[in-house]
């Protein structure tokens, strides 16, 4: 439902999944210095990501940098007040994320 879809991850692995999926522009990126001009996109989502980042405040102010005036920003984070979201946290801490 878009014109075009861009993934943006530091990761090359989650980048490959991305183009297997077809129509997809993966780049690979650091979220707190992304490498799109100002008011690059009308929307952008950061789904299940968010918590991942150790610079969130430097992340969030790159991403409103690359949002087109009356943009859209969603960021979808798990309830951690949920026990299966603090046991998966737990484990993510475990495998040493930095979550």
């Amino acid at each position: 439902m878009v014109g075009q879809l861009v993934v943006a991850d530091a990761s090359l692995r989650m980048l490959r999944r991305a183009r297997d999926r077809g129509g997809i522009d993966a780049i690979q990126a650091d979220a707190a210095r992304l490498p799109f001009p100002e008011v690059s996109f009308e929307r952008i989502m950061v789904a299940d990501a968010l918590h991942h980042f150790s610079r969130q405040r430097e992340v969030t102010r790159e991403l409103a940098r690359a949002l087109a005036p009356g943009g859209v920003l969603v960021i979808e984070e798990f309830d951690v007040r949920r026990l299966p979201v603090r046991v998966l946290a737990f484990l993510e801490k475990l495998t040493l994320m930095g979550s």
